[in-house]
C-alpha cells in the first residue's frame, strides 16, 4: 500500500485517468475477445459436425460411385433417357408456343364473330362448342395412343435391363464354372504329375508294381470321372434354375401383356360410350336449336303483326288502340323475358365453354409428360390449322348466306306486313297457336333439363371410370417396379455370393498349394527313409546268405565223411555185408538231409520271420509318420496311402522271393538225395521180385530198385540155404528201409506245414527262439538215427 501511495503521489491525475481508461479498454477488449472466442468455438463445433456429415456423405458418394462404375451400362441408358427427355421437353415447348399462337388467332376470330348479331353468335358459339368437343376427343385419343406407346417403350427398356442383368449373371456363372473346372483339372494334373514323378523309378524296376500302379490309376480315374459327373450335374442344375427364372419372367411379361390388352379393350369401350353420348348430345342440341329458331321466328312474326295491327287500329279504331297496346306491351314483356332467359342460357353455355377450354388447357399441360412423337403432333397441328381456316371460310360463307337470308326475310316480312292488313282476322288463331307453341317450348325445356341431367350423370361415370383406370394403372406400375427391384436385388446378391465364392476358392487353392509343397517334402523324406530301410534289409539278406553258404559247406563236409566211412566199411567187409551197411548209410544221409532241410527251413523261417518283424516295424513307422503329418486332403492322402502300400508290397515280395529261393534250394537238395539213393539201389539191385508186404505201396522207382537188388542177390554164388536166408534178410531190410523213408517223407511234409502254421500264429521273438533250437534237436535226431541203423546192421551181420 505504501508503494501504491508513493506511486499515486508520483502520478498525476491525468496519467491516473489514462491508466483507468486503458484498463477499461483492455477489459472491454478482453470481453469482446472472449465472446469472439466462444463464437469461434461454436463455429468450430458446427464446422466439425458439418465436416463429419460431409465425410459421411463423401463415403456414401464414393460407395455409390464405386457401385456406379460397375453399372456403367445402366448409367449410359439413364443418360440417353435424360437426353431424350430434354429433347421432348424442347419439342413440347415449341408445341405450346404453336398452340398459344393458334389460340390467339382463335380468340381474334371469336371477337370478330361476337360483333355480329346475337342469333348468329348463338349459332357460332354452338359450332365452337362442337369443335372444342371434337378437339378434346382428338386430344384424348392422342393421349391414349401416346400413353400406350410410352408403356410399350418402358417395358422394352426394362426388358433390356433385365436381359443385360441375366447376361451378366450367366457370364458370372460361366466364369465360376470355368474357374472351378480349371481348378479341378489343375489339381488333378498336379496330383498325376506328383504320382508320375514319384513312381517312375518304381515302374521301371518291376512289372508287378506296374500292374498295381495301373490299378491305382484306374481307381483314381474312376474317382475323377465321378467328380466330373458331379460337376456336370451341378452345372445342369444351375442351367435348370436359370431356365426356371426365365420362364417366370416370361410368364410375368405375358400377364402384364394380358392386363394391358384388357385395359385397352376397356378404353375402347369407354371411347365408344363417349362417342354415343356425344352423338346423343349433338342430336339434342340440334333439336333445341330448331325449337329456338321456330320460337324466335314466331315471336318476330307476332310482333310485326301486332305493330301492323296497331298502326291499322290507330287509323281505324282509336278506342281499341289502348287495349291493343296493352296486349302488345304484355306480349312484348313476355318476349323480353323469354329473350332474357335465352341470354342467361347463352351465358351458361359460354361459361361451360370456358370450362371446357380450361379442361383442354389442362389436357395440353398433361401432354408435357409425353416423351415422343412431337413430329406427329406438328402434323396434327398443321391439319388443325387448315381445318380452322376451312371452318373460318365456311363460317364466313355461312354469315354471308345468313345475311342474304336475313335480307330476303326482311323483304318477305315487309311483304307480309303489307299482307297482314288483310289477315287481321287470323291473329286470334295464330295467338292460340302461339300458346300451343309455348306449351311445346316448356315441354322441350323439361326434356332439355332431363338430357342435361343425364349428360352430367354420364360425365360423372366417365370421370369415375377414368379415375379407376388411372388407379389400376398406377397399382400395376408400382407392382411392376417392386418386382423389378426385387429381381435386381436378387441378381446383385447372387453376383456378390459368386464373387465371394471365387475369392474363397482362390484362397483355398493357395492353401492347397502350400499343403502340396509340404506333402512333397514329406514324401521326399519318406522315400529317403525307405531307401535306408532297403539298405538295412539288403545287409540282413547278405548275412542270411552267408549263413546259408556256411551251413551248406558244413553239410557237404558231413556227406564227405559219411561217404568215406561207407567206402572203408565196404573194403573191409564182404560183398553181402557191403550191401547192408551202405543202405543204412543212405538212410542216415537221407534222414540227416531231411533233418538238415528242416534245420535250414527253420533257420530260413527264423530269418524270414525276423524280416517281416522289421518290415512290420517299418510299416508302423510309415503309418505313424503318415498319421503325424499335417491335415492333408483328397489326393495327398491317397498318394501317401499308395506309397505305404507300394513299400508294403515290395517288402512282402522280397519275403516271398527269399522263401522261394529257400524252397528251391531245399527241393534241389531233396532231389539230389533221391537221385543218389536211386543210383545206390540201381547199383546194388539188378533183379527184383514182387513184394507181398501188407503196406508196400512205394513209388515205381523204388519197386524197380527192389527188383534189381533181388536179382543181384540171386546171381551171387554160394550155398542155396545160406543165400536164401541172406536174400530174405536183405529183402526184409530193404522193405523196412523203404517204409522208413516213406514215413520220414510224410513226417517232413507234416513238420513243414506245422512250421508254416506256427510262423503265421506265433510272434516273432518266440519263433526266433524255437527256430534257433531246432537245428540242435534235428542234428541229435540224425545222429541217433545213424547210430541205431549201424547197430542194427552189425547185429544182423553177426
Amino acid at each position: 500500500q505504501i508503494k501504491l501511495r508513493c506511486i499515486m503521489n508520483k502520478l498525476s491525475e491525468e496519467e491516473f485517468f489514462r491508466l483507468q481508461e486503458q484498463l477499461l479498454q483492455l477489459r472491454t477488449t478482453n470481453y469482446t475477445l472472449r465472446e469472439k472466442s466462444t463464437k469461434q468455438d461454436n463455429e468450430l463445433l458446427n464446422l466439425k459436425n458439418q465436416l463429419s456429415n460431409i465425410a459421411n456423405e463423401l463415403a456414401k458418394a464414393q460407395r455409390t460411385i464405386n457401385w456406379s462404375k460397375r453399372n456403367k451400362e445402366i448409367n449410359v441408358l439413364l443418360e440417353e433417357n435424360n437426353v431424350l427427355r430434354k429433347k421432348l421437353q424442347d419439342q413440347e415447348e415449341e408445341f405450346r408456343l404453336q398452340n398459344q399462337t393458334i389460340l390467339q388467332e382463335f380468340s381474334s376470330i371469336h371477337a370478330k364473330n361476337d360483333e355480329l348479331e346475337k342469333e348468329v353468335s348463338v349459332y357460332k358459339s354452338k359450332d365452337n362448342l362442337n369443335l372444342s368437343k371434337t378437339e378434346v376427343l382428338r386430344m384424348q385419343a392422342e393421349n391414349s395412343v401416346l400413353r400406350k406407346k410410352l408403356e410399350g417403350i418402358s417395358p422394352v427398356n426394362e426388358h433390356s435391363i433385365i436381359s443385360d442383368s441375366n447376361m451378366n449373371n450367366s457370364n458370372c456363372n460361366n466364369l465360376t464354372d470355368d474357374n472351378t473346372s480349371m481348378l479341378g483339372q489343375e489339381g488333378q494334373s498336379s496330383s498325376l504329375d506328383i504320382s508320375c514323378d514319384n513312381f517312375q523309378l518304381l515302374l521301371d524296376t518291376e512289372k508287378e508294381e506296374k500292374n498295381l500302379l495301373i490299378a491305382q490309376v484306374n481307381s483314381s480315374e474312376k474317382c475323377i470321372a465321378e467328380l466330373q459327373t458331379k460337376l456336370k450335374k451341378k452345372q445342369e442344375s444351375i442351367v435348370q434354375l436359370q431356365k426356371e427364372k426365365e420362364d417366370q419372367l416370361t410368364e410375368a411379361q405375358q400377364g402384364l401383356k394380358l392386363v394391358q390388352e384388357v385395359k385397352d379393350k376397356e378404353i375402347i369401350n369407354l371411347k365408344e360410350l363417349c362417342r354415343r353420348t356425344q352423338t346423343q348430345l349433338t342430336l339434342a342440341q340440334n333439336s333445341l336449336e330448331e325449337a329456338r329458331q321456330r320460337s324466335t321466328d314466331l315471336a318476330n312474326s307476332g310482333v310485326r303483326f301486332v305493330v301492323s295491327e296497331m298502326e291499322n287500329a290507330s287509323l281505324n279504331q282509336p278506342e281499341k288502340i289502348g287495349d291493343s297496346e296493352d296486349n302488345a306491351n304484355s306480349k312484348l314483356m313476355d318476349l323480353e323475358k323469354q329473350l332474357k332467359h335465352l341470354s342467361h342460357e347463352n351465358t351458361n353455355v359460354q361459361i361451360k365453354n370456358e370450362e371446357l377450354e380450361q379442361e383442354v388447357l389442362n389436357l395440353k399441360g398433361e401432354l408435357v409428360q409425353i416423351n415422343k412423337l412431337a413430329e406427329k403432333r406438328k402434323a396434327l397441328i398443321d391439319e388443325q390449322a387448315l381445318a380452322i381456316q376451312r371452318h373460318q371460310n365456311e363460317s364466313d360463307e355461312k354469315i354471308k348466306s345468313l345475311v342474304s337470308n336475313h335480307k330476303t326475310v326482311v323483304e318477305e316480312l315487309n311483304q307480309q306486313c303489307d299482307e297482314s292488313e288483310a289477315k287481321y282476322e287470323s291473329l286470334s288463331k295464330r295467338v292460340s297457336k302461339l300458346e300451343a307453341t309455348k306449351k311445346k317450348y316448356e315441354d322441350q325445356k323439361i326434356e332439355l333439363r332431363q338430357f342435361r341431367e343425364k349428360h352430367l350423370v354420364l360425365e360423372e361415370e366417365i370421370k369415375e371410370t377414368k379415375e379407376n383406370h388411372d388407379k389400376e394403372k398406377e397399382s400395376v406400375k408400382s407392382s411392376h417396379l417392386i418386382e423389378l427391384e426385387r429381381l435386381t436385388e436378387k441378381y446383385t446378391e447372387e453376383f456378390k455370393s459368386l464373387n465371394t465364392q471365387l475369392e474363397v476358392s482362390n484362397v483355398t487353392c493357395a492353401e492347397y498349394e502350400d499343403i502340396i509343397s509340404g506333402l512333397r517334402q514329406e514324401v521326399h523324406d519318406s522315400v529317403e527313409e525307405r531307401r535306408l530301410h532297403e539298405k538295412k534289409g539288403l545287409t540282413v539278406v547278405k548275412d542270411l546268405q552267408r549263413q546259408l553258404a556256411s551251413e551248406r559247406k558244413r553239410a557237404d563236409k558231413l556227406q564227405e565223411r559219411l561217404s568215406e566211412f561207407i567206402v572203408e566199411s565196404s573194403n573191409s567187409k564182404s560183398e553181402s555185408l557191403d550191401l547192408k551197411p551202405r543202405d543204412p548209410d543212405a538212410t542216415s544221409v537221407s534222414s540227416w538231409s531231411l533233418m538238415s532241410g528242416q534245420n535250414e527251413n527253420s533257420q530260413s523261417d527264423g530269418t524270414l520271420e525276423s524280416l517281416p518283424g522289421s518290415l512290420s516295424a517299418g510299416r508302423i513307422r510309415l503309418k505313424s509318420e503318415l498319421s503325424g503329418s499335417p491335415t492333408a486332403q483328397g489326393l495327398e492322402n491317397e498318394t501317401q496311402a499308395l506309397l505305404g502300400r507300394v513299400t508294403i508290397l515290395q517288402q512282402e515280395k522280397w519275403i516271398l522271393e527269399e522263401r522261394l529261393t529257400f524252397l528251391e534250394q531245399s527241393s534241389s537238395a531233396m532231389a539230389d538225395e533221391l537221385l543218389h539213393k536211386n543210383a545206390v539201389i540201381q547199383h546194388y539191385c539188378m533183379d527184383g521180385r514182387d513184394s507181398n508186404h501188407s503196406h508196400s505201396s512205394p513209388l515205381h522207382a523204388t519197386n524197380q530198385a527192389i527188383k534189381k537188388m533181388a536179382e543181384f542177390v540171386r546171381s551171387i554164388p554160394g550155398d542155396d540155404l545160406g543165400t536164401r536166408d541172406a536174400n530174405k534178410k536183405l529183402m526184409g531190410f530193404v522193405e523196412e528201409l523203404l517204409s522208413k523213408n516213406m514215413t520220414l517223407e510224410k513226417e517232413s511234409e507234416h513238420l513243414a506245414q506245422e512250421v508254416v502254421r506256427l510262423s503265421k500264429n506265433l510272434p516273432v521273438t518266440k519263433m526266433g527262439k524255437t527256430l534257433t533250437k531246432c537245428p540242435e534237436s534235428a542234428g541229435d535226431a540224425a545222429e541217433c538215427n545213424e547210430e541205431d541203423d549201424y547197430q542194427i546192421i552189425m547185429s544182423e551181420d553177426s
